[in-house]
């Protein structure tokens, strides 16, 4: 498929780039529990340092490489939920409990289940935008993203029983949700190849659409990008 590698290159330079540029300056997850305990603090740094870096840089390896072996697989996956979306739209449009879309924001969400530290929401909106005050959302199944994570953080947990108790569960955790943006990149390079191919589903061309449709993707808690507007491929830099 044209474009396919392209965007797999750039996920993976783009979270390779960040661990290397910032991975073992990042200590802000660190600082925020400091509190008083200054040889908590220590101890702390010293293991987001010599432990938590080396260990998450094997895990985006880990998931690079899956997402290059099965990326033809996961575009079709996120193509089938995509034209589910898509019918589950035009079922509501046809008992008009919705309008024309203008709407369809993926956004990741940081979640506070330990067990599954991110998931992505999907929500649609009608003619009115922001300001529709019963947006449809549902869940957007990205379980590839994430299935290395659990054995990342098992073996994070054992290692921090080297430190004497200071470090908790709660604080590797706080570590991982600093550095989603990671995992996201993945996210980003395959909805970014899967949206021509998403827009010329029967499903999607159903749909009523305002003319200014657009589809976004981005995180919690920050600025979506617009990746595509009705007819036209938007291409942004991460």
């Amino acid at each position: 498929m044209s474009g396919t590698g392209h965007s797999s290159k750039d996920a993976e330079g783009a979270a390779f780039q960040w661990i290397r540029l910032t991975g073992f300056g990042r200590e802000e997850s660190c600082r925020r529990r400091e509190r008083k305990d200054t040889r908590k603090a220590l101890m702390l740094r010293h293991f987001y340092k010599n432990c938590f870096i080396p260990a998450l840089e094997q895990t985006v390896f880990q998931e690079n490489r899956y997402y290059h072996i099965h990326q033809e697989q996961l575009i079709e996956l996120f193509l089938s939920s995509f034209r589910q979306l898509c019918h589950r739209l035009y079922a509501r449009q046809q008992e008009r409990l919705i309008g024309a879309i203008s709407i369809i924001e993926y956004s990741l969400q940081a979640s506070s289940n330990a067990d599954e530290l991110f998931a992505y929401r999907v929500e649609a909106y009608g003619e009115q935008g922001y300001d529709d005050s019963e947006p449809y959302f549902e869940n957007y199944n990205t379980a590839w993203l994430y299935q290395f994570v659990p054995e990342l953080m098992t073996n994070l947990n054992e290692q921090r029983k080297a430190y004497g108790g200071k470090i908790l569960g709660g604080d590797i955790e706080d570590m991982m949700r600093g550095e989603l943006v990671l995992f996201h990149q993945f996210a980003v390079g395959l909805i970014r190849s899967a949206i021509p191919r998403a827009i010329s589903e029967p499903q999607y061309a159903a749909l009523a659409k305002t003319d200014s449709f657009n589809i976004r993707l981005g995180q919690e808690g920050k600025q979506r990008k617009t990746i595509y507007i009705k007819h036209e491929v938007i291409d942004f830099e991460q």
